[in-house]
C-alpha cells in the first residue's frame, strides 16, 4: 500500500507537526511546487517507511500526468509533485504521460515540456527523490510568418499580438530564398519552405527562441518551387511543388530521415494544404483556379483522383493560395486577387463530390488597395492573416470569422514590401484546440 500526501498541508489530529508542509519559490522558468514530508519524532503518527519524494517545476497551469511504477506491481498516478509513503524498497520509474503541456494564453497558447531527472529511483530505508522539470518551448506562444521577398521570417509574440506590436523576433534565411511557408512537427520543430532554392529545412525547436540566422539540421531537396506544407496525424509532412504540379509526400520527417513516399500529380498549380479533421487532403490550385479534396482513405494510393474539385465563375476562385479551417469546421481560402478571403461551410464541404460551381457561404475584402496571401485561427477563434497593404507588409487582424459580417480588429504592419509577393503563409504554433482539424 502506499499513501499519498496531496499539495496541501495537513496536521494530523496526533501529531503536534504537520504531516507535509507546502513550499513555493519563484524560478526562471516559473513556479516550482515541492511537497515534502516532515513527520516529527515521538509525537506523530508512524513511520512513513520508506518515501518517494516527487517534485515539479513548472508554471501555473501546468498539470502534468505523472506515472509511477515500481516493485510487487506498484503504481500510481499524480499530477502535482507529492511524497508517496510506505513504499517497498527497490527501483522506481517516474515518467510523463505527455512531455508537452499547453499553458492557455490569450491568443496563441505556450507549450512547455518535461524532462525526467532522477529515475529510475532507488527507494530505500532513507528514501529517495526525483524531480520532474518544465521548461518553455521556444518557439510556442506565437505566430510565424513568412516575409518571403526579405528572405526573413518573423514571429510575434502572444504579448505582441494583443497590443497589435511589431514582432520582436526574426529568422534570416538565406539570401534569394525566398520563404514561402512555415509548418511544425510534433516535436515543436519548425519547416520552412524555400520557394526559389528548391528546398524545404528544419529548424530546431531550440534555435527558434532568438533572432539569428537559420541554421538547419535536416534538409529536403530536389523540390520545383515548394510552397505550402502541412502535417498529417502520421507526422508526416505534404508539400505542394509549384513547378512540378504536385504535392509530395514525405515520412521519416520527424525522427529519422525524410523519405519521399509520392507525390501527387494536381490540376493546377498547387498553392496550399490542409488536412481536415477526418484526415481528408485539401489543395488549393491555380492555373486554373480552384481547391481539390482527396479522401483519406485514398491518400496512400500511387496517384488518386480527387473526390470533389471546386472550381467555376460562381466560386470568385481567381488566385487561391492559404487553406484554414474555423472552429465551426468551415474552409476559408485567401486569394492574391479578387475578392479576398471567402468561406465554405463545414457541412458543404464535407458533402461535396464531383465538380461543384458555388457560392461562398462568407467573405472578408482585403483593406483598400490590399491583398490577403495566408491566414491562420487564433484561440478566440479570430483570423489573422497576411496581407499587403499600400506596399506595404502587414497582418489583418478579423473577429467574428464565423459570422455573416466578420470585422477588423486591427492592422499590425511589418515594414516595406520588396519587390514580388511580400508575405507567405503564417502559422500558429501550437494551433488552437478548438480547430476542428487533423493533428
Amino acid at each position: 500500500m502506499s499513501q499519498l500526501h496531496p499539495k496541501k498541508s495537513l496536521t494530523d489530529r496526533r501529531s503536534c507537526t504537520p504531516a507535509s508542509t507546502a513550499r513555493q519559490r519563484a524560478g526562471a522558468l516559473g513556479v516550482t511546487w515541492l511537497i515534502l514530508g516532515a513527520i516529527a519524532t515521538g509525537c506523530g503518527p508512524a513511520d512513513p517507511g520508506p518515501t518517494l519524494t516527487i517534485s515539479v517545476e513548472g508554471p501555473p497551469g501546468v498539470d502534468p500526468e505523472i506515472l509511477v511504477t515500481g516493485p510487487n506491481k506498484f503504481s500510481t498516478t499524480i499530477r502535482k509533485g507529492s511524497v508517496l509513503s510506505r513504499l517497498p524498497e527497490g527501483e522506481y520509474n517516474v515518467r510523463i504521460a505527455d512531455r508537452r503541456t499547453r499553458v492557455p494564453q490569450a491568443v496563441v497558447d505556450a507549450v512547455w515540456s518535461g524532462v525526467v531527472v532522477g529515475s529510475p529511483a532507488r527507494v530505500t530505508a532513507r528514501g529517495a527523490k526525483v524531480e520532474v522539470r518544465f521548461g518553455l518551448e521556444p518557439a510556442s506562444g506565437r505566430l510565424w510568418v513568412p516575409l518571403a521577398a526579405a528572405d526573413r521570417v518573423v514571429a510575434f509574440s502572444d504579448d505582441e499580438l494583443v497590443r497589435h506590436a511589431a514582432p520582436g523576433l526574426e529568422l534570416a534565411a538565406p539570401k534569394g530564398s525566398s520563404p514561402d511557408a512555415v509548418a511544425f512537427d510534433p516535436r515543436g520543430n519548425m519547416w520552412v519552405a524555400l520557394s526559389k532554392e528548391g528546398r524545404a529545412i528544419l529548424v530546431p525547436m531550440d534555435e527558434l527562441g532568438s533572432s539569428k540566422v537559420m541554421v538547419p539540421s535536416k534538409t529536403i531537396t530536389n523540390l520545383d518551387t515548394p510552397q505550402g506544407m502541412a502535417f498529417d496525424a502520421r507526422g508526416d509532412l505534404w508539400i505542394c511543388a509549384a513547378g512540378s504540379r504536385e504535392v509530395v509526400h514525405y515520412g521519416d520527417v520527424v525522427y529519422g530521415t525524410p523519405t519521399r513516399r509520392r507525390a501527387i500529380r494536381v490540376d493546377g498549380t498547387p498553392r496550399a494544404v490542409a488536412f481536415d479533421a477526418a484526415g481528408n487532403l485539401l489543395v488549393s490550385l491555380r492555373d486554373p483556379a480552384g481547391v481539390a479534396l482527396y479522401a483519406a482513405a485514398t491518400l496512400t494510393a500511387s496517384n488518386p483522383a480527387p473526390r470533389a474539385l471546386l472550381r467555376g465563375v460562381a466560386t470568385g476562385l481567381t488566385r487561391p493560395s492559404g487553406l484554414a479551417f474555423d472552429a465551426t469546421g468551415s474552409l476559408w481560402i485567401t486569394q492574391d486577387t479578387g475578392p479576398g478571403a471567402l468561406r465554405y461551410d463545414a457541412a458543404f464541404i464535407s458533402a461535396m463530390m464531383g465538380e461543384v460551381d458555388a457560392p461562398p457561404t462568407g467573405s472578408v475584402a482585403p483593406p483598400a488597395g490590399g491583398t490577403f496571401h495566408g491566414l491562420a485561427f487564433a484561440n478566440a477563434g479570430a483570423g489573422w492573416l497576411s496581407a499587403e497593404v499600400a506596399g506595404k507588409n502587414a497582418l489583418s487582424h478579423v473577429v467574428d470569422m464565423a459570422s455573416a459580417t466578420p470585422t477588423f480588429a486591427g492592422t499590425v504592419g511589418i515594414g516595406e514590401q520588396a519587390a514580388g509577393i511580400g508575405l507567405g503563409m503564417p502559422a500558429f504554433n501550437p494551433a488552437s484546440k478548438s480547430l476542428p482539424i487533423r493533428r
